[in-house]
C-alpha cells in the first residue's frame, strides 16, 4: 500500500502560525515526544512528509483556538449592540 503524501497549503500554514502559541507547540512536542522545532517545521511547511498525527493535533488545536476567539468576539459584539440600543434614540 502506498503512503499518502500530506501537504499543507500556504494559507493553512499562516492560520496555524497566527493561532498557536509557543506553549501550545511545546505541549504538542511533549505529547508526541519530539523537539519543538519538529512541530514548527511541520507548521511552517518545511517538512516534506509531516507526521499525520502531529498535523491532526495541530489542526485540532488551531480549530479550538479559533472557536474560542469567535465565541469571545460574538459576546463582545452582542454587548456593543446592547449598549447601542440603550443609548440610541427611538
Amino acid at each position: 500500500m502506498e503512503a499518502t503524501t500530506i501537504t499543507i497549503s500556504i494559507e493553512l500554514s499562516k492560520l496555524l502560525k497566527s493561532s498557536l502559541t509557543s506553549k501550545q507547540l511545546e505541549t504538542l512536542a511533549t505529547k508526541h515526544k519530539v523537539y519543538i522545532n519538529t512541530i514548527r517545521r511541520i507548521r511552517d511547511r518545511k517538512t516534506k512528509k509531516p507526521n499525520k498525527e502531529i498535523l491532526i493535533d495541530l489542526l485540532k488545536m488551531s480549530i479550538k483556538t479559533h472557536k474560542k476567539q469567535i465565541t469571545a468576539n460574538k459576546t463582545a459584539l452582542s454587548m456593543l449592540q446592547q449598549e447601542l440600543k440603550k443609548i440610541s434614540p427611538k
